[in-house]
């Protein structure tokens, strides 16, 4: 059987179609909204073909990420999925081996992706990133936030709205290691057939300070005739601690009406035990964690600002990407890090999963060992030049 990969066009919506929506389980009711969708998102996919027969298709979206405050290109590897028929045979590694070479060959320097098993994609080098981090509560224990003096929080829609959500978006992303821009064209998807809800704080002087896009249901608890009252908080931005408590204090007079509020713990809402007030224990569950890996290890690593001058040489193993599984040296130059490919002899060995930990700032030189992702000498400078931090990855795909 011969495989071959390409970029999907836009007569390749029905075969997106019968392969997502059977490894999805999506019901047949969305067959029309997801054609629909596909006008604007088609031309990301891949697809494998077996034979002639498509076989297993990714989406790959364009975004940038912000890595230790500096944004990088990166690729978003989404709706991963194959036929019954060949699964097991190898293809869907096939794509992804393809997709990477793309990714390369267009500047992208490392890919993120949501697993549907985390040891599939470890196979191709990606390393899990902490989970994120839901807390779930009844609005009445907010009741100790009070509205900021001049401050209104209401719910709008339109355009303004829209162009609202993206500047305070673009701010909370370049202030968030592991944030991602969104694309012009992944705004239009998201704006198209939009059904949420927005509810904007501003300042006295009327200008927006906080954002809240959630969406709700029911009506309060034990109703027969409605389920529980319920807010799902999808996206919350903000510029300051008074936008954010504006928007906090707007959940709170919904407590005769929703008993349960569900939203994301970020790295920027550290603090959320001190909004809650007559609660013990705060309900905090765990999501899926997201995987990343680096593409090019020199573009990747390169440009960062480093506080002391230093030079490292590392062996990295990468068997899936060629262009990786190489010497780099890693050296500062006018204050800023440079990686390049080295002939020098490297007493350090890092994999390519070992790498992208060390960029992200998940693992520690003691874990990395433990997972024998690296062997060797010490690369102190490199633990120095890249310390530990949470990366939260900010969009779901």
């Amino acid at each position: 059987m011969v495989s071959s990969v390409r970029r999907c066009t836009s007569e390749d919506k029905d075969a997106i179609w019968n392969i997502v929506s059977y490894a999805y389980g999506v019901p047949e009711a969305s067959h029309e909204r997801f054609l629909e969708r596909l006008d604007l998102i088609g031309k990301e996919f891949f697809l494998n073909e077996v034979d002639g027969v498509p076989e297993s298709v990714a989406r790959v979206l364009e975004f940038e990420q912000n890595i230790r405050d500096l944004m990088k290109p990166m690729g978003g590897i989404g709706m991963v999925a194959s036929s019954p028929e060949h699964r097991r045979s190898g293809y869907t590694r096939d794509l992804m081996l393809s997709i990477f070479k793309n990714l390369r060959k267009d500047g992208f320097v490392t890919s993120t992706l949501y697993p549907f098993k985390d040891t599939f994609y470890g196979d191709l080098g990606f390393v899990k990133m902490p989970p994120s981090r839901t807390l779930e509560f009844n609005p009445t224990a907010l009741s100790g936030i009070s509205m900021p003096i001049g401050y209104v929080a209401k719910r709008e829609e339109g355009e303004e709205m829209l162009q609202i959500r993206k500047e305070l978006h673009k701010v909370m992303v370049l202030e968030t290691h592991g944030a991602v821009m969104r694309s012009e064209d992944r705004w239009t998807e998201m704006a198209k057939n939009f059904s949420l809800k927005a509810v904007v704080a501003r300042n006295q002087k009327g200008k927006p300070e906080a954002i809240m896009i959630y969406s709700i249901k029911g009506y309060g608890e034990g109703h027969v005739w409605a389920e529980p009252g319920q807010i799902n908080v999808v996206e919350f931005t903000w510029t300051s601690l008074e936008g954010r408590d504006a928007i906090l204090n707007y959940l709170y007079k919904h407590a005769d009406q929703i008993v349960k509020v569900t939203l994301v713990i970020s790295t920027r809402t550290q603090d959320f035990y001190h909004w809650l007030s007559n609660i013990h224990t705060p309900t905090l569950k765990s999501n899926i964690v997201s995987m990343a890996r680096i593409l090019d290890v020199s573009k990747s690593m390169s440009e960062f600002p480093v506080a002391h001058a230093g030079k490292v040489v590392i062996n990295v193993v990468d068997p899936q990407i060629e262009e990786n599984n190489r010497t780099f040296e890693f050296q500062t130059k006018n204050g800023q890090l440079s990686v390049v490919e080295s002939n020098g002899t490297a007493k350090t060995t890092v994999t390519i999963e070992g790498l992208t930990s060390i960029l992200y700032g998940t693992l520690n030189e003691l874990q990395l060992r433990r997972l024998s992702w690296l062997e060797g000498e010490s690369p102190a400078d490199l633990f120095e030049w890249f310390p530990p931090a949470t990366p939260w990855l900010t969009e779901d795909f």
